[in-house]
């Protein structure tokens, strides 16, 4: 078994697939699908994904031979389905999906949920400073009351916007998901931010 830290918040296991070029020089691209903690940055579960499939279909093949008890699993647009929600949840994981278009009816569930940015729903901001720019993050979340989806409990809406030392903003990013978690909202910026380093780490 996989060694897990003894957490109540849970520790974070960030979902990530990459191709990468077959050694010898080959045209020959193979597609690796991991899974990393979040705390040690450690990939402790690793399988290569058949020609014929894609990583979507291969949770089970990666969890099924390590413990994911107590932990928080982060994935990308690719892997909020009812199945893989369901089996996280058989295996007392938690999970924190961020939604994209290509699960129309779950996106529009969550925006219902959040339909402005708003006082009515429960916020948390932080700021850093980096290169000189300055990252401002704020999620608001609120409860997934209606949505038909295994294990769900809140939904949150993320923005990040970066802005230049003159104090002008130079990009905006908003983006939707949804949690099995009933942490505040820092701690599930928290898992989604983690997800995202990791994500560029394995990358």
């Amino acid at each position: 078994m996989a060694e897990r830290l003894d957490d109540p918040a849970g520790v974070g296991l960030s979902l990530d697939g990459k191709t990468v070029r077959h050694s010898g020089g080959t045209d020959i691209h193979v597609q690796l699908f991991s899974a990393m903690r979040h705390d040690t940055a450690v990939v402790i579960a690793q399988i290569q994904v058949p020609a014929d499939t894609t990583e979507v279909t291969q949770i089970e093949a990666l969890l099924d031979p390590i413990d994911i008890t107590s932990m928080v699993v982060t994935a990308d647009a690719a892997h909020p389905s009812s199945g893989t929600a369901a089996y996280l949840r058989q295996r007392s994981a938690d999970y924190v999906f961020t939604v994209k278009g290509n699960r129309p009816a779950l996106l529009a569930a969550i925006t219902d949920r959040l339909p402005a940015a708003t006082a009515a729903t429960s916020a948390h901001t932080d700021t850093e400073r980096r290169s000189g720019h300055r990252i401002t993050r704020t999620i608001w979340i609120a409860a997934a009351t209606g949505i038909d989806f295994p294990g769900v409990a809140v939904v949150f809406r993320l923005r990040r916007d970066v802005y230049a030392p003159d104090g002008q903003r130079v990009s905006k990013q908003i983006v939707h998901g949804i949690t099995s978690l009933t942490s505040t909202a820092a701690e599930i910026a928290a898992h989604v931010r983690t997800h995202w380093w990791i994500e560029n780490k394995i990358h």
